[in-house]
């Protein structure tokens, strides 16, 4: 399971779902070397050192690192507020996957959307336009290693 982070601004969210990642047992940690948010101290003080733990891949297009992991045989899944809920979706989670998340507000940007095999979303009260990025990130990831652990 790998986290793809699509120019992620605010480094205490990057920090916190690098720390997420890590103690879910993600393989890694995917970031943009331009528009986003890099390895800062801040970053690496909220992932409470899980930063030094897990590997960060730094990469110059979102977009082909996307096809390049789906060519390696990972399904490639974004965290869209129009997704297909979570909750209803069929993720096979003892395949390869990526999931990608877009920095609040924005989300994902449109390239990286059409890139990914779904999207998916998190029920929600409906007078609520989103959950902080951090927080989404977690429940998937959680939800996702949730579904590995089960047997076949």
């Amino acid at each position: 399971l790998w986290v793809l982070l699509d120019h992620l601004l605010d480094p205490r969210n990057v920090g916190a779902i690098i720390r997420t990642a890590f103690a879910l047992g993600c393989a890694a940690v995917v970031l943009p070397k331009d528009r986003a948010v890099q390895i800062t101290e801040t970053v690496i003080r909220t992932s409470a050192g899980s930063a030094w733990h897990i590997p960060i891949v730094l990469v110059s297009n979102m977009a082909q690192s996307i096809t390049a992991l789906q060519s390696a045989g990972f399904r490639v899944i974004g965290a869209d507020q129009g997704g297909t809920s979570l909750e209803s979706t069929s993720i096979d989670a003892q395949e390869p996957l990526a999931l990608v998340v877009g920095e609040e507000g924005e989300g994902l940007r449109e390239l990286t959307k059409k890139r990914c095999d779904a999207l998916v979303s998190i029920s929600q009260d409906p007078r609520l336009d989103s959950m902080n990025v951090s927080v989404a990130a977690a429940i998937m990831l959680y939800e996702f290693t949730k579904q590995k652990r089960k047997p076949r």
